[in-house]
């Protein structure tokens, strides 16, 4: 995302003094650093913090890039302490690394207040306000943030966590954000600083070696303002990013909806008076029915009621008419495979593009799964009953060898006469039907619900002349696959 991008860019830029202007008055780092040099001799006398191994000097080939003249190339262990550790023996508030917002880098809900009994072995370190904390535990390296508040009960850190305590005149977030910055990352995730395999996590002495480009302290002061402000712009930035993708993923999906929905309102295509009114095509279907029920080629049907007007869900043209889907459509029947047959179960479509997939699934009868029975013929189209499955849904457009068997879950859709198969299963899909056929009253069971096929045939159906359901389909054909175009770019 541009946003992040942004991010990395700025905290490199600030961290090589590229976002402020480099001031005289600043004196020179170099200073600085014999001043922290004398102040961590002076605390280990004190018995302060404890005397650790002088780290060597920084290498030429160790220098990573170039920074201003006032500034110095120097080892973090060398500009930082921590508090030690200490086994709880009071309640204390538990910082573990989930307890950061390695978005904002900050400190999130500390409602985690533990005693001493339910205290985890990995609550151990010390910190105090002001001190920061930046996890070691891959891949919550970016887990960091500055204890910028008094905690009540004290706060007692994960051993997961660097503790970034200062000495003198070094600005904890200054050191933060250099180690999420882009650079220093890279050395950090280096594998040869991994240790574990499960759960690998960067030694603290190879943290402590890791150069740091050190500027006059009043110069860090204002990186960390300047920082700050360009973060803010790109948090905003980040949020109408993910606006932006969230739309970008979902247009696809609302275009596709947009597109079934107008054309079965007739607003995709023209209305032509030449196609005649789809009312006499309806009486057309019914003649043609009973004259393939008195030819025993289908099955007759109780009679479905009349539309009532509280069921129409929207106006159509005029030339169309609202029917039920049992009236336009038919089925072939079921049987028990007695040879060799392609098996099609609810997987073998793309719900997607609405197309078969493989029908390689050849079975024999002795291997036939109870669920194949459905009969379907070359033309048909299957529509599954069975949720969440219900886009599963193609038509059966070429000649398959052996022949084919559907799975019970499947409404089976044949034409009587001069009803686009096509046409009905994008009716089937589009939002309004979809919204009918998802209506809970229509399904049945539980941990296999479906739809009963007596609820589909009685769902209404915007029936338009026949080459008008063809227009309707051919315009749908080439606008629906620009959609799942957009989907998959």
């Amino acid at each position: 995302m541009i946003a992040e991008k942004l991010r990395k860019a700025v905290l490199q830029a600030a961290m090589q003094g590229k976002l402020t202007e480099q001031l005289p008055e600043d004196g020179d780092a170099r200073d600085l650093l014999a001043e922290i040099q004398q102040k961590t001799q002076r605390k280990i006398k004190a018995g302060e913090i404890k005397a650790t191994k002088p780290l060597p000097p920084i290498d030429p080939e160790e220098v990573l890039y170039e920074i201003p003249e006032n500034w110095v190339w120097t080892r973090l262990g060398n500009v930082i302490s921590d508090n030690g550790q200490k086994v709880p023996d009071s309640e204390f508030t538990y910082i573990d690394i989930g307890s950061i917002n390695n978005k904002t880098l900050q400190l999130g809900d500390l409602s985690n207040v533990l005693t001493p009994e339910n205290a985890p072995s990995r609550a151990r370190k010390i910190v105090k306000q002001g001190d920061g904390l930046y996890s070691t535990v891959r891949p919550y390296l970016h887990n960091a943030c500055v204890i910028d508040k008094k905690i009540e009960p004290p706060p007692i850190a994960s051993t997961g966590f660097l503790v970034i305590a200062p000495i003198h005149k070094t600005s904890v977030s200054y050191v933060l954000n250099w180690l999420v910055s882009p650079v220093c990352d890279k050395l950090i995730n280096d594998v040869s600083n991994s240790r574990g395999v499960a759960y690998p996590a960067i030694p603290e002495s190879k943290l402590k070696r890791i150069p740091i480009p050190l500027p006059p302290y009043s110069e860090q002061l204002r990186i960390i303002a300047r920082i700050e402000s360009f973060l803010l712009l790109l948090f905003e930035l980040e949020k109408k990013e993910v606006e932006l993708d969230v739309l970008e993923k979902e247009f696809p999906e609302k275009l596709k909806k947009s597109l079934l929905q107008a054309a079965m309102q007739g607003k995709l295509t023209e209305q032509l008076s030449e196609d005649g009114d789809a009312k006499y095509l309806l009486a057309e279907i019914q003649q043609e029915k009973k004259r393939k029920i008195k030819a025993g080629e289908i099955k007759a049907a109780k009679p479905l009621p009349p539309i009532d007007p509280d069921e129409i869900p929207y106006e159509i043209p005029e030339n169309w008419v609202w029917t039920q889907l049992g009236n336009v459509i038919t089925n072939n029947g079921q049987k028990v495979p007695d040879s060799e047959f392609t098996y099609i179960d609810i997987g073998s479509i793309n719900n997607k593009t609405m197309q078969l997939g493989d029908l390689s699934n050849v079975l024999t009868p002795e291997n036939a799964p109870s669920r194949a029975r459905k009969i379907i013929k070359q033309g048909d189209g299957i529509y599954s009953t069975v949720r969440p499955y219900l886009h599963n849904a193609c038509v059966i457009d070429k000649k398959i060898e052996p022949p084919p068997i559907a799975s019970t879950g499947f409404f089976v859709i044949a034409p009587i006469y001069k009803t686009s198969v096509p046409y009905v299963l994008n009716w089937l899909v589009s939002p309004v039907c979809d919204n009918l056929i998802n209506d809970v009253s229509n399904s049945r069971g539980v941990a296999y619900p479906a739809i009963p096929e007596s609820n589909l045939k009685r769902i209404p159906i915007p029936l338009a002349p026949f080459s008008e359901q063809k227009r309707i389909v051919s315009v749908l054909d080439k606008l629906l696959p620009l959609s799942e175009g957009l989907r998959q770019s």
